[in-house]
Order: structure tokens, then sequence, then C-alpha cells
């Protein structure tokens, strides 16, 4: 079982942007200590009600402490050739790099960034084949339905070590499979719900399946169950108070929790702390979990 880290890129109203920062730098060489393989970045756009930090220049400062990054982009909202010249830029400074991607659903967002809502499927082909191109070949010329290029070339180039796509509903799901090397779950995914989709995912040629999980682990097992559970309860992500989703408990219980992922057939699972308060002992404490796998 591999794990990834991925990072809250919203800053708490309660912090600094700096304090944040600082917090992001000690919980990335945290997770590393702790064996997790690479740090994960979102991608928000239009943010009003809180600062936001963006995946590139994040994930390019964070390659002080880890080596392999992981950024996440919402393709229909980005133009191929400056996010391949980004994600070029961004390679240069970790030994290993993974391209990551979604279609997004913000629909403010997609209003900021003139894109319409009901083009974002196409978009995200296009734009994801062409990234591909500028990022492996010498000049790429592409006459596609939203963008043309005639012999453009990039530099630095960076072939992505794969392709992991975000999906949830069975198109989506099945298009991670043609187009990724991996399907990427919906933290609300439930172990048979994860399980069920592989199929659809597998069937398309797909291989590796990747489960985000929210996280709160502590040795004290019950104090994490109470913190998980007053979070909840103040509508933490808007999930309902039972969820079961998340990863919760002490290490011996997170383990049978990554034991069973793994049955669905999950082969690594991104984790986000549920509280920047006890982050740093939720990443040592994913660590111990899969030892004991």
């Amino acid at each position: 079982m591999r794990l990834g880290y991925s990072i809250n890129s919203a800053v708490p109203a309660t912090r600094s942007v700096d304090s944040h920062t600082n917090c992001l730098l000690e919980r990335v060489r945290t997770a590393t200590d702790a064996g997790f393989e690479y740090v994960q970045a979102g991608d928000h756009h239009a943010v009003s009600d809180h600062a936001y930090l963006q995946n590139v220049p994040t994930l390019a400062r964070l390659t002080a402490v880890t080596d392999h990054v992981a950024p996440l982009f919402l393709l229909p909202l980005h133009h191929p050739l400056h996010l391949a010249e980004r994600c070029g830029t961004l390679a240069t400074f970790a030994d290993r790099f993974e391209l990551w991607c979604a279609l997004g659903y913000n629909s403010e967002a997609f209003r900021a960034l003139d894109v319409p809502l009901e083009e974002r499927v196409p978009r995200f082909v296009e734009t994801l084949g062409i990234v591909q191109s500028l990022l492996t070949e010498g000049f790429v010329s592409v006459d596609g339905e939203y963008y043309s290029l005639d012999d453009v070339s990039i530099s630095p180039h960076a072939a992505p070590e794969r392709v992991c796509i975000g999906a949830s509903a069975e198109p989506a799901v099945r298009r991670a499979g043609r187009l990724g090397d991996a399907w990427v779950a919906l933290p609300t995914e439930t172990t048979d719900e994860i399980d069920s989709k592989r199929e659809w995912f597998e069937s398309e040629g797909g291989t590796e399946v990747i489960a985000r999980r929210d996280a709160l682990v502590l040795e004290d097992g019950e104090r994490a169950r109470n913190v998980a559970a007053d979070l909840l309860q103040s509508g933490y992500r808007g999930w309902d108070v039972e969820a079961e989703y998340p990863l919760v408990g002490d290490a011996e219980t997170v383990a049978a929790d990554l034991e069973a992922l793994t049955e669905a057939g999950v082969s690594e699972v991104v984790v986000r702390p549920m509280s920047t308060d006890h982050a740093v002992e939720t990443l040592r404490q994913c660590g111990v979990a899969r030892d004991l796998l």
C-alpha cells in the first residue's frame, strides 16, 4: 500500500498565510519521514472567502523537502500550452513528477474563466491530449475544436511518470480507464463503491486505483474519534456526522481500513488530514498504520 499526502491549500481564517506555509513545510517533512511516496496539491480558482495557495508554485517550494510531486489540474480551465509549460518547469525541481487531472464542477470558477460548464468533457479530452504531446514531443501541431497549434514546442520537456484521473460517474471512470494510468476515487466513495466502480475502470484498460481519504489518526484512538465527530458535527466539508469514509482512530484501527481498501483493489491512498492542529500526528500515525499491513 502506497501513501500520498494531499496538502490543504486553503489557508484557515485563524492562520496567516506565512504561518500556513511554514506548517506545510513541516507536514511534508513529517510525511516524507513517515514513508509517504509523494505530495499532491489540488486546483481551485476564484476563491473569495479565504486565501488559497495555487498548486504549481506551492509544490515547487515543497520540492525543498520532497522529491515526488503530483499537481492536480482541472483541465477544462487551463490553456494546454500554458499548462504544459508550467508542468515542465515544476518537473525540473522534482525527481519524480505526476500529472493528475479532473473535470471540475464549480460553476463560479468556470464563469470567472469564461469556460462554458457544458463544454468541460470535450475540453478535458482535447487538453489532456495536447498537454501530453507538448510534454513529450519536439513540435506539436493541432487543429482542435478549442485549440490550434502550429509547430509549437516547449522546453523543458517533462514526460509525467503517470497520468491520474479523478472521476466518480460511470462515463468519467470509464474515460479514466481509456486515457489515464490510474483512477482517483472521490474521498466520499465507500469501499464497496470503489470495488464496484473499479469494474468500469478496468474494463477500459485501467489498472491502478487510488483512494482519497480524509483522516484523523492519533495514538489515542478515542480522542481521534471525538475530535473527528466534533468536526463533522460542525459541518466539516458538509459531510454527514455518521460518514464512514474518513480514516479515524488509532494506527491499528486505520490499518484495518487500509486492508479493506486493498481488498477492494486500491493500490494507494492519498491522505488529507482533517485537522490542522492534529495534521502532523495524523501523518505519522498513518505511516505506522501502513507499516502494520
